[in-house]
Order: C-alpha cells, then structure tokens, then sequence
C-alpha cells in the first residue's frame, strides 16, 4: 500500500513539475495526407490535399499545438511511375519536388520496393533522384506478414549508402508500413 502511495505521488510530481516548468503541449510531427495521384492530374490533386491539410494545421495551432510538418504520401513509386522511362520518371519527381518546395509540404512517394520480388531498378531510380531532390522522400517495407524481406533490406542499404554519399542534405527513409491501398 505504502509503495503504491509512494509510486502515485511520485508520478503526480513528475507531472506537477511538468506543469510548472511551463509546460507546453507536445509537438505534431505531421499531419499527412495519402494521395493516389493521377500524373495527368495531379497538380490538381495536391491543390486538393493541400487545402484539407492546411485547415487542419489551422485548427490544431488554434488549439496551441506547433505543426512541423504537412506531407503528401503518394501511391507506391513503381505505381507511380509505372510506364515511364527512367527519364520522365525523374523528371516527373522533380517537378513533385519544385512543388513541394513552392507550397511547403512533404512529398513521399511512398515505398520503394515492399516485396523481395519487387524489380531492384525502382531503387536505382530513387538513388538519382534522392541524390538531387532535396524535399522528397520515400519508404521501404522490409518485412510484412510473410517474413523479413532480405532483398529489400539489402537494397535499402544500398540506397541508404549511396545517398549519404551523394546527397546534400541527410534524409531519413523511413521503414513504416504504409496504408494498404
């Protein structure tokens, strides 16, 4: 009884103190919007997901919290950009990035590569547009249901390792599973 006495009134002044230190509400890392763009409409789209997002942020800073970031998630890259060569594919996601950077958001293309069986080439993409573009980002799923994804895992770090060295600016790839589409 006295150790569970104590363990209350430890947590309430761990907490008081919180309170009296200023406390502020915690931060909100993202609020995120997943999109299934149409490349033929997808300026459209954004514009979209943009105002929804936006209202959002609104009402959470209304309610004292700080917003970082708002991010745009797209379908899977291969998805994304399934029938393009190598060159409209980058040239696609680098005008995703110009406007990202004109209307401060996020864009992830969501992942990569999600099953062992998933062509290598898609990486070989992102390594070149990573490398360049600097407010993308995507994903990878190195393990799901049927097991751990060893080739995914490999050609994660090979991505990892080839835009840490090419890269101007570090980036984070993030191995979350994504929303099932």
């Amino acid at each position: 009884m006295i150790r569970r006495l104590l363990f209350v009134l430890l947590a309430f002044s761990v907490s008081f103190a919180a309170y009296a230190d200023g406390y502020t509400k915690p931060k909100v890392r993202a609020i995120t919007a997943f999109v299934r763009l149409d490349r033929a409409s997808y300026g459209e789209q954004i514009a979209a997901a943009l105002q929804v997002l936006r209202e959002a942020q609104g009402d959470f800073q209304k309610q004292g919290y700080e917003v970082q970031t708002i991010r745009i998630v797209t379908q899977p890259l291969p998805e994304l950009v399934d029938s393009l060569s190598e060159t409209q594919a980058l040239a696609f996601l680098k005008n995703l990035d110009d406007a990202s950077a004109r209307e401060n958001f996020v864009p992830n293309v969501g992942p990569v590569m999600s099953r062992d069986t998933d062509d290598p080439r898609n990486v070989r993409l992102m390594e070149k547009a990573l490398s360049t573009l600097p407010h993308l980002a995507t994903s990878t799923i190195i393990a799901g249901e049927d097991g751990i994804h060893w080739k995914v895992i490999a050609e994660s770090a090979a991505l990892v390792h080839y835009v840490t060295g090419t890269a101007p600016t570090a980036r984070a790839i993030s191995t979350s599973r994504p929303p099932r589409w």
